[in-house]
């Protein structure tokens, strides 16, 4: 199957789910276990939906796999609509300055954030982490970082037809989505 064209990040979704995490650990979280759950979140979206929640692109780093531009948010801060609401005091916590709202999100993906929090809530950062190494996608990468690809994630609990099918929506989503937002 051709490769998928490039998802265009959505970091007003973003920024949200992470508001929604935020808010149910009381407004802060250590940085570990909140990169965890933003990743955790588009790979259940993704298969259970067949479309993950932010778009992002994922990338095994030695600490687990990451979603790329959440990661870097949360690293720089920098961003058009994440900064206003999201911040990283430190290099270890994240914290909500204020809630962005969520009408961006559907409800199967509020269901999924507050699923993931139920199951992990009380989970710290190097559990967190230790769990994601051990998830069929996840390569190490030495100190670097390897791709992703969605076909690794789906892989892991889809047949190799249900796979393409989700592939081949993926990809027309984004090629229509593409070419109406003039990309």
């Amino acid at each position: 199957m051709p490769r998928l064209p490039t998802p265009a990040f959505d970091e007003r979704k973003a920024a949200q789910a992470a508001a929604r995490f935020l808010a149910l650990s009381g407004g802060t979280m250590d940085r570990l276990k909140f990169v965890k759950l933003m990743y955790l979140m588009d790979r259940r979206a993704l298969l259970s939906r067949g479309t993950p929640v932010t778009n992002d692109i994922y990338y095994s780093m030695p600490h687990g796999p990451v979603p790329s531009n959440v990661y870097n948010l949360v690293r720089h801060g920098f961003g058009t609509f994440w900064p206003d609401y999201i911040e990283s005091p430190n290099n270890r916590t994240v914290v909500l300055a204020r809630h962005p709202g969520e009408d961006t999100l559907s409800e199967s993906e509020l269901a999924i954030i507050d699923a993931l929090w139920e199951k992990y809530k009380d989970w710290h950062g190097v559990r967190m982490r230790n769990f994601t190494h051990r998830l069929p996608e996840y390569q190490d990468p030495g100190a670097g970082r390897i791709t992703i690809d969605i076909a690794e994630i789906l892989a892991a609990e889809k047949t190799p037809e249900e796979a393409v099918a989700i592939e081949r929506d993926l990809q027309a989503t984004r090629l229509v989505k593409a070419l109406f937002s003039g990309a």
